[in-house]
């Protein structure tokens, strides 16, 4: 079964990990996505640009990254992707 998230096609059978981010950027002007855990317990300390479901696939030299704007947003895509995952 395959779904589209933001023009990204996703093979369901293929998935071997989800990761919800926050893409941070760095001082140089970098961008590097981290925990929502850890962005969450230095909010003070970082620059959140965007958010992003990382997607590693069975085939390990293969992952897909899928930006969003908003925290919501990347949740309401991560609940539609577990909802497919689960039926």
């Amino acid at each position: 079964m395959k779904i589209i998230i933001k023009d990204k096609e996703i093979n369901l059978n293929e998935i071997k990990n989800i990761y919800p981010s926050a893409i941070v950027e760095l001082e140089n002007g970098e961008k590097t996505p981290i925990s929502l855990e850890w962005a969450k317990e230095n909010f003070d300390k970082v620059k959140i640009s965007q958010y992003a479901i990382i997607i590693i696939l069975k085939n390990e030299d293969k992952k897909i990254e899928i930006f969003f704007d908003s925290f919501d947003e990347m949740i309401n895509n991560i609940k539609i992707l577990f909802e497919k995952l689960s039926s």
